[in-house]
């Protein structure tokens, strides 16, 4: 297999620009032969997807944009704040992404990922404001997106779940991330609705509950319960003087 390989001075790869095509990198990125370390940088508002089984020691920060694949990073994997990262090999799945019974357009696959691993040697921060984008196209392993974390996994951002053609059956549950250690600082779910997460052991579960998928009936209001006794009080009126007209004049 390719691989890319630096000198002897530390480097920094930058994967730049705004082309939200499907921009692949399949080489092994490593650290040099000489022993200087490597880093990985994702800016600007573009899709780069990282297919190598990478073993560069350096970090790897999504700065802007989308940063996704089906290979690995070999140091720590860093989301920052507006930034996304989203396992998965560049594909047409959005093409064929359909809504499930209940589920908004909003909810269908995000465009240009399919279904896949990513691994990370070292550890992954989520920060607050940066998504980890997870598709769903069933309850099989090899149908789940899945962040493999060798280190610890902390997570302040959100979540955001797409389906995938498929729709849950409630308690159905599904492992997106597992890691050696993983703190749940905080983090929201956004996308498909109906979902909750929970940390079992060394893995974040997600579930779908059907409870959590519908609507909250709000509590009537006191105006409301007013109009209501109103209505009767009238309809209760009203009755009172149909039964008067009736009443016999010669009858006091």
């Amino acid at each position: 297999r390719t691989r890319i390989v630096f000198g002897a001075v530390p480097r920094t790869l930058t994967l730049t620009g705004d082309n939200t095509d499907a921009n692949t990198l399949t080489p092994i990125i490593s650290d040099s032969a000489a022993g200087s370390m490597v880093s990985i940088t994702k800016s600007g508002p573009g899709t780069w997807y990282l297919d190598g089984a990478n073993t560069n020691t350096g970090d790897t920060v999504v700065e802007e944009g989308i940063l996704g694949g089906n290979g690995g990073a070999g140091g720590n994997l860093i989301v920052q704040g507006g930034a996304t990262f989203a396992p998965g090999s560049a594909s047409s799945a959005a093409d064929s992404g359909t809504a499930a019974a209940g589920i908004g357009c909003e909810d269908l696959v995000a465009p240009g990922s399919s279904i896949g691993d990513f691994d990370v040697a070292g550890d992954f921060t989520l920060h607050e404001g940066a998504t980890l984008a997870i598709e769903l196209a069933g309850t099989d392993p090899s149908a789940i997106d899945l962040l493999h974390v060798t280190g610890a996994a902390t997570l302040s951002g959100i979540l955001d779940i797409s389906l995938v053609s498929f729709s849950p059956s409630v308690d159905d549950s599904f492992i997106v991330l597992s890691a050696g250690n993983i703190l749940d600082d905080g983090l929201q779910l956004a996308g498909a609705a109906g979902f909750t997460h929970s940390i079992v052991g060394s893995d974040l579960v997600l579930t779908f509950s059907a409870s959590s998928a519908m609507a909250a009936i709000p509590e009537p209001g006191s105006c409301l319960l007013l109009g209501l006794a109103c209505i009767g009080w009238i309809a209760a009126h009203r009755r009172g003087n149909r039964r008067g007209s009736l009443r016999d004049p010669n009858v006091y």
